[in-house]
């Protein structure tokens, strides 16, 4: 096997972070009336796929990869719960702790009091948000003391990581039988799937995006430029085709996903590619990515309202102003966070998202 770290997929991590960010850019400028980058042919999605939707699929594919190559580098033997729950808390939890406080206190100055002070929310609800689970439960219509941090995504994937310790055991020792009959699973509940919130949501959907992510750790060893070009190939078909097919579009955007997650891998069969991806700036993006898709919801909101982009050359220039302020607020939260609980917990290791 190559060395432990497959640069190329700290590259599809920035991507995906962009997919999710461009999205949600373009619908805040729609949303508060300044620009409609549909006005000037310029769309988020087709009849066939939407790019935020892919974003996420990504996202837990490439979080379901990298957990479950670290469990095959440590040996069956090697995989130790505690430690596994530590830096699961530290990685995801920590920051939304944090991000979350700094949202609560701003709001605080600009609405001028508690923000939940009339929303008659129930004090045991504190509990959703120390779980990290209260993003996600309030789609269900649940209240909480959720503040847009992370969206649904972060309890989504609490709830992923709290059954990764069984899936890597049946993972590891019955990889065909668990991908053929979680995707048998996963059609059946899509086909089937009549609940009151998007079904891109519903968590049995979202983990086999997860799910798909450990078989590919499982299954890949080294990329090969062949694949490369067949994937390449099959996601442009993807994207390119001309009319509206005739499948749910969950399957549409995961197969997407899945020919981009492999066609990316094998470019770095490609010498050149492997030095482009190994770029330190792609790498401390993607290791900031979480931090940064954290903030990005408010950072979009405030900026877009100071700045007010009334066309498409100010709304570019917007765009870019705002992912660097992103960008360099997710680095402070990063490597802040780091070293203060590098200060109270000596040794403590945080890797990529």
């Amino acid at each position: 096997m190559k060395n432990s770290r497959w640069y190329s997929l700290d590259f599809l991590r920035v991507c995906a972070f962009l997919l999710i960010f461009i999205y949600h850019y373009m619908i805040e400028l729609q949303a508060a009336g300044l620009f409609d980058f549909a006005s000037v042919g310029i769309y988020y999605e087709n009849d066939n796929l939407n790019m935020a939707r892919i974003g996420v699929i990504l996202f837990f594919m490439l979080s379901g990869f990298g957990l479950m190559k670290s469990s095959i580098r440590k040996g069956p033997d090697g995989f130790s719960l505690k430690k596994y729950a530590v830096k699961r808390f530290v990685k995801i939890l920590v920051p939304y702790y944090v991000v979350s406080f700094l949202v609560f206190a701003g709001k605080m100055i600009l609405d001028h009091g508690n923000p939940f002070a009339d929303k008659n929310v129930p004090v045991w609800s504190l509990l959703l948000t120390v779980l990290g689970l209260d993003g996600y439960l309030a789609e269900y219509g649940v209240s909480t003391y959720h503040l847009g941090v992370g969206e649904w995504f972060v309890g989504c994937l609490v709830l992923m990581y709290l059954i990764f310790p069984l899936l890597r055991k049946v993972m590891d020792k019955y990889p065909e039988f668990t991908i053929g009959l979680a995707t048998v699973i996963y059609i059946g509940i899509v086909i089937l799937y009549e609940g009151t919130v998007p079904s891109y949501y519903f968590y049995p959907i979202k983990l086999y995006d997860f799910i798909l992510g450990m078989y590919l750790a499982k299954k890949l060893e080294m990329p090969s430029k062949k694949w490369s070009l067949v994937c390449g190939i099959g996601a442009a078909v993807m994207i390119l085709i001309p009319w509206n097919l005739p499948i749910d579009e969950n399957f549409l955007n995961v197969i997407l996903a899945l020919f981009v997650f492999l066609g990316v891998f094998h470019l770095e069969s490609y010498p050149k590619a492997e030095q482009l991806f190994g770029n330190k700036g792609i790498g401390k993006i993607a290791g900031c990515s979480y931090e940064m898709f954290l903030v990005h919801h408010w950072g979009i909101i405030l900026m877009s309202q100071l700045l007010g982009p009334t066309t498409l050359p100010l709304a570019v220039l917007c765009l870019a102003a705002e992912l660097t302020v992103v960008v360099g607020i997710g680095f402070a939260l990063h490597y802040g966070i780091n070293q203060l609980l590098f200060c109270i917990l000596p040794g403590t290791c945080r890797t990529s998202f």
